[in-house]
């Protein structure tokens, strides 16, 4: 059983059943094996606790068998600043493509546009992947960092269809 914050949208409850914000996941589990769950969730921008709960057993005996609990720390609104600064001092012809990318997908970003931001830091992380050089790779994880803080502005999972759709649209 994972409870699942106020503040958190569960986006896909991964084959749970989901009530009372709590995610349940029953199953039948063989000695010495194991499973794995995955459920998608809208985070906020602040960070959250997740507690989680191990149960064994049937028919409503169950044993708990582990309390679990996970914090997640979100990124601050301000890496796509960031990941202008850190692109900032690198003036070569290399990277002015980047920069200009980095700057659009800010611009989307005030605009609320957040697909079109999300296409446009893609585009420069693949462009820093060209680019092999330490400086580039320090830009790639701010922008990194980015893709993930305007992610969490997303009201839905993403897509490639949709970035396609939204890039097509210009």
């Amino acid at each position: 059983m994972l409870n699942v914050p106020a503040n958190v949208t569960v986006i896909d409850a991964g084959g749970a059943t989901h009530t009372n914000s709590q995610l349940i996941w029953n199953f039948n589990l063989a000695k010495n094996t194991r499973v794995d769950y995955t459920a998608w969730c809208a985070l906020p921008e602040e960070a959250v606790i997740f507690n989680a709960t191990v149960a064994s057993g049937s028919g409503g005996n169950y044993k708990i068998q582990k309390d679990l609990t996970l914090a997640v720390e979100t990124v601050s609104n301000n890496d796509l600043q960031a990941a202008l600064d850190t692109i900032a001092p690198l003036t070569t012809k290399t990277y002015k493509q980047v920069r200009s990318t980095l700057q659009l997908a800010q611009t989307q970003w005030l605009a609320g546009h957040w697909l079109d931001s999300l296409d446009a830091l893609l585009r420069a992380a693949d462009a820093l992947l060209a680019i092999n050089t330490p400086p580039a790779a320090q830009s790639r994880l701010s922008t990194d960092r980015a893709l993930r803080s305007v992610a969490i502005k997303t009201a839905a999972p993403l897509t490639v269809k949709d970035l396609q759709r939204t890039s097509n649209d210009d």
